[in-house]
């Protein structure tokens, strides 16, 4: 996922994601480039609803904590791929294993209101923001009119 891409450019920059904080993401470059014998470095994978968690993929396993008429639900990708045969009561140890790894994702990142979790961040807002590119005008951050007026953009705009 996109959460994947700072550590996978940053490892094809040649340097490292930033160790000083919790980086989500993991050097996927092994997939993306078809290594023999790359694996996903992921035990589970979450499905969230906005910031609800709703069903944990692992291996060929996926439970739906709302998967069948409302109750949970356990499939077999590699048999199911449309998701029609709840095995949940087939499988119990299955379910209880991929049920732990949805109180783990609980724990770290929540999941609605209900269970709040230890490393949610905050929404970031910053006093006094500042631009990481270059103004209209060329000039570094910091200098001139960060504002551009019709006319001029006319003149910098692509001939089409």
């Amino acid at each position: 996922s996109t959460m994947d891409l700072l550590p996978t450019f940053a490892r094809l920059a040649g340097t490292s994601a930033p160790t000083d904080r919790t980086i989500d993401g993991n050097d996927i470059w092994p997939l993306l480039s078809s290594q023999l014998g790359a694996r996903s470095a992921y035990e589970a994978f979450y499905y969230y609803n906005r910031n609800q968690i709703q069903a944990v993929r692992s291996g060929h396993w996926k439970l739906h904590l709302l998967g069948d008429q409302g109750r949970p639900a356990l499939y077999h990708l590699n048999n199911d791929i449309s998701e029609t045969t709840n095995l949940i009561d087939q499988h119990p140890k299955i379910a209880e294993r991929l049920t732990k790894y949805i109180e783990a994702a609980r724990a770290d990142l929540g999941d609605g209101t209900e269970h709040l979790g230890s490393n949610v961040r905050p929404v970031a807002y910053y006093r006094n923001p500042k631009q990481l590119i270059p103004n209209p005008s060329g000039q570094p951050v910091g200098q001139g009119d960060l504002t551009m007026d019709p006319a001029m953009w006319e003149k910098r705009r692509p001939v089409e």
